[in-house]
C-alpha cells in the first residue's frame, strides 16, 4: 500500500479494482492521512511511514495481481504525478455493478494553482452514460459510480503506455446509439492548453483525425497521446474533444448514430468476425524537462506506430484475429497484442522481448520464490520458500517477509553487515542500521 502512494501528491496511485466517485476524482482526503491514522492507532507498523515518505525519484512498481488471468498492475511515480495501467480490467467480481467500478487506467497529478490533485481516467461508454447517470441500487446516489462499460487491455513502460478499449455489451439483443472509448481529464480547469498535430486548439468541441498526435498541457505536465486507430461500426464514428460537466473528454467512437443492434458482434453468431477496438499511446512527462510544448510534440511525432489486425486460421472453428499495437522511438518500443475474437491479451512486449509476470518488483522491494533476492547492496538468502525484501539504505531500513513449508535459514546481508535467522518457517523481520552492530 505504501509503495503505491506518490510522495508528492499524497495519493494512492491507480489502477484500481473498485473506484468510487471520490477515488476517480481524488475528492477524498489523501491516503497518506489514512495511513498516518493507522500507524498512530498501532494498526500499521512504524516502518510503513518510511516507505510512504520515501524520496527516491522516478521509479516503477510492478505486481501480478491475478496469475490465472495474467493481470499485471504497474505504476510509475514521478515528481508531480503517478501513472498506473493494468494489463486488463481488475475484476474477479460476480456482481456486475462492482465489476463496472474497475479503473484500469489512472493518471494523478499535482495542480498547485488549484490546491488539489487532478486526475485522468478512461471509460468505455455507451449511449448517454456519464458520471451522475448511473445508480448501483435504489438506495445509493446517482453519481457514486462512474461505470466502466467495456474492457481494457494495457501495457506500461515507465511514463508511457498503450491502451486498447473493447466494448463488452454490444450485440444483437440491445440497441445502442453510441459506443466510444473516452479519455477524461476530470478537472478541466487544470488544463492550460491543448495541441492537435502541433496546432493549438482554441475552442471545444472539435473533431480530430483518427490518426493524430495530441498534447495536453497542465501546470506541471505535458501529456502526449498518439491515436493508433479504431474500428468504425458505421459511417459516422468521429474522434473528438469535448467539454462536459467541468471535464474534458477525448472520445474515440466505434459508433455514433441512430439506435441499432449489432448482429455482427453477436456471439455465437454467423456474422461475427471479431470485436471492435480503440487504441492509443500515451506518454506523460514533467513540463520543466522540456523547453516547451512544441519541443515535446516534435519528439512525440517523430515516433513510429502501428495498429495492425492479422487473422490466423486454425483447426475447426478456432482461430485468432490479433491486433498488434506498437509505438517506437529512439530505439525503444512498447507494444501489446490482443485477440479480437476472445478479447484476451496475447502478449505485452518491448524491443527486448515479451514482458514477464513479476510477483512484485520495484527499486525498493522485490517479491520472489527464488533465492537470493538482491536490491542494490542488499541480499536476502532464504533457501526454499517465498520471500519479499524492502531495502531502503538511505533510511537505514530493511524489511523481510518470509514463509516456507519447512524451516530454512534466512540471511540478510547489507553494507552494515549480516543478520542470520536460523530455522525460520514464517515471519516478518524489521532491521535498522543499528541492528547490524548488536
Amino acid at each position: 500500500a505504501a509503495l503505491r502512494i506518490n510522495p508528492e501528491t499524497g495519493r494512492w496511485a491507480g489502477p484500481f479494482g473498485r473506484a468510487y466517485r471520490e477515488t476517480v476524482l481524488a475528492d477524498d482526503p489523501p491516503e497518506t492521512e489514512r495511513l498516518e491514522e493507522l500507524i498512530e492507532a498501532g494498526l500499521a507498523p512504524e516502518w510503513v511511514r518510511d516507505v510512504m515518505h520515501r524520496r527516491t525519484g522516478p521509479h516503477d512498481v510492478l505486481e501480478t495481481s491475478d496469475i490465472d488471468t495474467e493481470t499485471v498492475v504497474s505504476t510509475h511515480h514521478s515528481r508531480s504525478f503517478s501513472l498506473g495501467v493494468a494489463s486488463r480490467e481488475l475484476s474477479t467480481q460476480s456482481n456486475r455493478f462492482i465489476a463496472m467500478q474497475s479503473q484500469a487506467f489512472d493518471l494523478r497529478y499535482a495542480a498547485p494553482k488549484l490546491g488539489r490533485v487532478a486526475t485522468v481516467t478512461t471509460r468505455y461508454l455507451q449511449d448517454h452514460m456519464w458520471l451522475g447517470k448511473f445508480q448501483t441500487t435504489p438506495s445509493r446516489a446517482w453519481d457514486q459510480v462512474f461505470p466502466e462499460e467495456g474492457s481494457l487491455r494495457g501495457v506500461q513502460r515507465g511514463p508511457s503506455a498503450i491502451v486498447v478499449g473493447i466494448p463488452r455489451m454490444l450485440g444483437a439483443q440491445q440497441p445502442h446509439s453510441r459506443a466510444c472509448l473516452t479519455i477524461i481529464w476530470t478537472a478541466a480547469e487544470s488544463v492550460e492548453g491543448i495541441y492537435i498535430d502541433g496546432d493549438r486548439v482554441s475552442d471545444l468541441p472539435v473533431d480530430i483525425p483518427v490518426i493524430s498526435d495530441l498534447c495536453v498541457v497542465t501546470e506541471n505536465l505535458l501529456v502526449g497521446i498518439r491515436l493508433l486507430g479504431r474500428t468504425a461500426l458505421g459511417p459516422h464514428a468521429p474522434v473528438r474533444l469535448v467539454e462536459r460537466g467541468g471535464m474534458i473528454a477525448l472520445e474515440m467512437h466505434n459508433y455514433l448514430g441512430p439506435k441499432k443492434t449489432f448482429w455482427e458482434l453477436a456471439q455465437p453468431g454467423a456474422f461475427f468476425h471479431g470485436l471492435p477496438y480503440c487504441a492509443f499511446y500515451i506518454e506523460v512527462v514533467e513540463r520543466d524537462q522540456w523547453e516547451g510544448a512544441q519541443q515535446f510534440i516534435t519528439s512525440l511525432s517523430s515516433g513510429e506506430s502501428s495498429a495492425n489486425v492479422m487473422e490466423t486460421r486454425e483447426l475447426g472453428d478456432t482461430g485468432r484475429r490479433c491486433l498488434t499495437a506498437t509505438y517506437s522511438r529512439s530505439g525503444r518500443t512498447i507494444g501489446l497484442e490482443v485477440d479480437l475474437i476472445t478479447g484476451e491479451l496475447v502478449r505485452r512486449f518491448t524491443e527486448k522481448g515479451n514482458l514477464d509476470l513479476p510477483k512484485h518488483r520495484s527499486n525498493l522491494a522485490v517479491h520472489s520464490d527464488s533465492s537470493p533476492i538482491e536490491i542494490g547492496n542488499a541480499r536476502l538468502d532464504f533457501g526454499s520458500g517465498d520471500a519479499w525484501l524492502v531495502a531502503m539504505p538511505d533510511s537505514g531500513l530493511w524489511v523481510v517477509g518470509f514463509t516456507s513449508d519447512s524451516p530454512s535459514d534466512v540471511i540478510l546481508t547489507t553494507e552494515h553487515g549480516q543478520k542470520r535467522f536460523p530455522d525460520m518457517s514464517a515471519g516478518l523481520l524489521v532491521c535498522r542500521s543499528d541492528d547490524f552492530h548488536r
